[in-house]
């Protein structure tokens, strides 16, 4: 049994009226943790040293990985004249400028000001490592001669590039760019305050995905699975005082990758209002599916003549050393599979503990931490605010 619990904000969805962490806009530094930096210097500390238009690396401070900035006319600034001291990226617009911290991230920030006196707001957003817009957050200040703070923080995404504008035509200069990772916090998951727990071993066969099409060895339907199949409790008579809001702690008992079969084949599971479960023919084969955990895509299966159609189905989860979630409404069975079907697969089994939400609450308090499972005056996403 694994003694250690990894509790990342990202798998701790919100649902069940306990509300999501959105970006916010730190007031100043004080209110964001940095764990590492660009570093204009160590490119380069000659005034007026242009960066190609394009794509540059960029060292950094607090670690060794570096970051890459996207500019079409910036160069380093290294001479009086600005308001901020030290090693600044002057960029001279049309164009923002995009930075790429080297790995996901949960916020960053600069300190910015512009060469025109008068109003001028700023925007910093951030995007996914796709490309994807995820959030941005806005300032308007009185006089853009002054240097201002700007940043922000998402907790709930991995952010993978970062921009910077401004009303003055993207004619601004920034200090370094200050990055804030993503906070794992470790906690003794054998002192998780449970009040009940049950144990089933997973049948390596059993399955809830799609079987293929045409397949005549398929699994007929049902609308009693509990009886009818082995992979399949019903947690409401597991655990009686379950309600909307608990927290489900799923352990997986046994490893993905054995020595009797190759590559991972991990453990899955999907909650459902019922225990119907259509024939193995059936594109979703779980009509009364919920929404919970960490999504897991499962490939397509081939089926007579060789067709490929899909199994995967959005709402299941995969089940790893121990996860957590949040116990949704109308969720009273829960179904598991092995995410391919594999007599050779090694033994495994799944053990769920039922911990009330206002118990665990307690529990994370004691713990420092917050966020949607969490007491809302503790820091589980690790970014200093409450």
């Amino acid at each position: 049994m694994h003694s250690r619990l990894i509790v990342m904000f990202l798998a701790l969805a919100g649902c069940c009226g306990w509300v999501s962490a959105a970006s916010f806009r730190p007031a100043d530094a004080g209110q964001f943790r940095t764990d590492f930096s660009s570093d204009w210097a160590g490119f380069g500390t000659s005034h007026g040293l242009a960066l190609a238009p394009g794509f540059t690396d960029i060292p950094t401070t607090g670690s060794t990985h570096g970051m890459t900035v996207h500019t079409t006319s910036a160069k380093i600034w290294n001479a009086p004249g600005k308001s901020q001291t030290g090693v600044l990226l002057d960029n001279a617009g049309p164009d923002p400028v995009y930075l790429y911290p080297g790995r996901y991230v949960q916020g960053a920030s600069v300190v910015i000001e512009s060469p025109e006196a008068g109003p001028v707001s700023y925007v910093i957003a951030v995007f996914d490592g796709g490309g994807a817009f995820v959030a941005e957050q806005r300032m308007t200040v009185p006089d853009g001669r002054v240097p201002a703070y700007l940043g922000i923080i998402d907790p709930g995404t991995g952010i993978g590039i970062v921009s910077v504008n401004s009303s003055t035509g993207n004619r601004f200069t920034i200090s370094n760019l200050a990055v804030q990772d993503r906070k794992v916090i470790q906690i003794n998951a054998d002192e998780l305050p449970a009040v009940g727990e049950a144990t089933q071993v997973v049948k390596p066969l059993e399955t809830y995905l799609h079987q293929g099409y045409g397949n005549p060895q398929a699994d007929e339907a049902t609308v009693a699975a509990t009886t009818d199949r082995e992979n399949v409790m019903d947690l409401l008579q597991k655990f009686p005082g379950l309600r909307p809001g608990d927290v489900l702690a799923v352990e997986r008992l046994g490893s993905p990758i054995g020595v009797r079969s190759s590559g991972s084949n991990p453990l899955l599971g999907v909650l459902s209002a019922s225990q119907e479960l259509l024939a193995g023919t059936e594109f979703r084969r779980v009509p009364g599916a919920v929404e919970a955990g960490i999504d897991y895509y499962t490939a397509a299966a081939q089926g007579r003549g060789g067709v490929l159609t899909p199994t995967n189905l959005q709402e299941d989860f995969i089940i790893g050393d121990r996860s957590l979630l949040i116990y949704p409404v109308n969720a009273r069975f829960l179904f598991l599979s092995r995410a391919q079907r594999d007599p050779a697969a090694t033994p495994m089994a799944v053990r769920v503990s039922h911990i009330p939400r206002q118990i665990f609450e307690a529990w994370v308090s004691d713990n420092g931490m917050a966020g949607t499972l969490a007491h809302p005056a503790s820091d589980l996403d690790g970014d200093g605010l409450t």
